[in-house]
């Protein structure tokens, strides 16, 4: 039984260490290292290749240690290009869930009140309270973007990071640029048009489930449900909207006016600490 083990453990270090000695090491390394030496994991991270035979689908138990390599090395990769988009989605990712949660035990609290039979949390995600709460925060997020998106288009502030800089202070390059569009109404408007679909997508969600939610409540009260045209011309719909709204439009106002004095180091929304305050854009 012990010698079983021993003959096992030699082969699968051949095959390791045949693996690794068919890599091709630089001459840069191999002027400090003797050629007899394996190669160190470092090196292993820098050069590692697989060389599977052709027609076989079957990963060999030496080239496994390669395969992680090569598999750490994507994943390095990838947060190094994204790092920025994922943690700005794992972070609505959170608040999302966090706002489910406490809502579901804000909307079971009502239903006790009026002496209903509470929800499970995977029923209330199907809710119109749940929806339209969400929508209508998507909804002015998406309208403040694709509003700034397109009112940089053709407006100005001097000495702001956030807009385009006026003519005198463009160099030949960029106006060049301006003057070289590439023809095509959506490769020139792509991102406005993808803003404000979502907006217009988001608005009808939150309109439909402010709708149901105001119905549930009238039903409650011992009243008759009302035509959408009818609830369009009571104030909770656009109550829930403009409160949102104006909140938005007053962020984007702050970060245009404030970037025109104030600085933040190694921010891509600011302009250098050296800058003077009349230099429009960040760049």
């Amino acid at each position: 039984m012990g010698q079983s083990w021993q003959v096992g453990a030699v082969i699968v270090s051949s095959l390791f260490i045949s693996r690794s000695k068919s890599l091709s090491i630089p001459r840069s390394i191999q002027s400090k290292r003797e050629l007899t030496a394996e190669p160190s994991a470092p090196y292993l991270l820098q050069s590692a290749k697989v060389n599977q035979p052709q027609g076989s689908g079957v990963m060999r138990l030496g080239d496994f240690p390669v395969y992680l390599i090569r598999y750490n090395l994507t994943m390095k990769r990838f947060w190094t290009d994204n790092a920025l988009s994922v943690v700005l989605i794992a972070l609505f990712a959170v608040f999302w869930l966090a706002q489910a949660l406490t809502g579901w035990a804000v909307y079971n609290g009502e239903l006790e009140q009026v002496r209903q039979q509470v929800l499970t949390w995977p029923r209330y995600l199907t809710t119109a309270h749940f929806w339209s709460t969400t929508a209508e925060n998507w909804e002015s997020e998406f309208l403040q973007m694709a509003a700034y998106v397109i009112l940089t288009i053709y407006l100005r502030q001097r000495g702001s990071a956030e807009s385009n800089p006026f003519p005198d202070e463009q160099t030949k390059a960029e106006k060049h640029q301006v003057d070289s569009i590439p023809p095509g109404f959506w490769r020139r408007n792509s991102l406005s048009m993808a803003l404000l679909g979502m907006f217009a997508g988001a608005l009808i969600i939150h309109l439909f489930t402010s709708w149901e939610t105001y119905t549930l409540e009238q039903q409650a009260r011992g009243q008759g449900a009302e035509s959408l045209i009818a609830f369009l011309h009571q104030p909770d719909f656009w109550f829930e909207s403009f409160q949102n709204w104006q909140s938005e439009f007053l962020a984007v106002a702050a970060i245009v006016i404030l970037t025109i004095f104030l600085r933040q180091i190694g921010s891509s929304q600011s302009k250098a600490v050296l800058d003077p305050n009349r230099k429009t854009g960040s760049v």
